[in-house]
């Protein structure tokens, strides 16, 4: 595989959602003051971050996501 082919292929939707989050949280650094805060900056920053990665997905890809989250959600204990 070629460097463009695996740039635009492979890293291109990662690097995507990472641009996303970057610019949807690097204003809100600043109001990280406290433990609290940071805890709550990092939680909005991960489901930021999932969402994005979420969307940029491919369809095939997402199935698949879909499928493993409903066996583990549904799958009983011993």
């Amino acid at each position: 595989m070629a460097a463009a082919d695996y740039a635009r292929e492979v890293l291109a939707r990662p690097l995507a959602a990472g641009a996303g989050l970057l610019l949807a949280l690097w204003p809100l650094r600043e109001s990280a003051v406290g433990w609290g805060s940071l805890t709550l900056l990092c939680a909005l920053g991960t489901a930021a971050y999932y969402g994005t990665a979420l969307l940029v997905l491919a369809p095939p890809e997402r199935e698949v996501l879909r499928r493993i989250w409903g066996t583990v959600t549904t799958r009983e204990t011993a």
